[in-house]
């Protein structure tokens, strides 16, 4: 018997065999009668419509909250893979939501004008706006023009620095500000500028973005 006809000859099996169970079980059924059970068709539809759904890419107008979506809905973003999903939801673990463009760019390696062109239109963001560094390329003289503008120091001294200096750093607002400020007179000081990543809500982007604008001196 070849292959193929066994292969036909056992799915037949299975179909009879799945026949005479329903058969058995039906005592009200007329000798001999056979009974299949009925397929519901509105279920089957859902089922189909899940399966496609979950699985595939989204469409035009669907939308994807990046701030709390799981890394297995994130891959159905045009060109995200599962490797990019894990970053953004390691980076979203650890520092909280991005709340904007801006800083889902800063602080997700492999993030950029690419990224967006391809699934921009399908973001949203629970958190509402952003504040995170300007681009690597804004310069430090567009930093220093926006900094003398606001009578901002050019460099913040972090033992020394009032609200007010803080909140001339980019990424820092004043909720940021008051937990730097907090922090440091619980831990007595700064010692290095990095030491401004340990401040809880103060992501690695942000402290990246403003490294070059911050010293420290003694605790007055």
């Amino acid at each position: 018997m070849s292959p193929r006809n066994a292969a036909l000859l056992l799915l037949l099996t299975a179909v009879g065999g799945q026949a005479l169970l329903h058969w058995r079980g039906r005592p009200d059924s007329a000798p001999g009668a056979v009974a299949f059970r009925a397929v519901d068709p509105g279920g089957l539809a859902r089922q189909q419509h899940l399966a496609v759904t979950r699985g595939g890419e989204l469409g035009d107008g669907e939308k994807l909250d990046i701030d709390r979506a799981p890394a297995g809905d994130l891959v159905r973003l045009p060109g995200v893979g599962p490797a990019l999903a894990k970053r953004i939801v390691a980076e979203r673990t650890k520092n909280g939501p991005f709340g904007g463009p801006t800083c889902l760019d800063a602080r997700v390696p492999g993030i950029g004008e690419g990224f967006f062109r391809r699934v921009g239109a399908h973001l949203t963001y629970a958190e509402g706006a952003c504040a995170a560094p300007p681009p690597a390329d804004a310069g430090n003289a567009a930093l220093g023009a926006r900094s003398a503008g606001r009578g901002c120091p050019e460099v913040v001294d972090l033992n020394r620095a009032t609200e007010a200096d803080l909140v001339c750093l980019p990424g820092i607002g004043a909720a940021r500000a008051k937990a730097i400020l907090a922090f440091r007179a619980r831990i007595g000081g700064f010692r290095e500028p990095a030491d401004l990543g340990r401040v809880p809500g103060v992501p690695k982007g942000v402290v990246e973005g403003a490294q070059e604008r911050l010293t420290v001196g003694r605790m007055p």
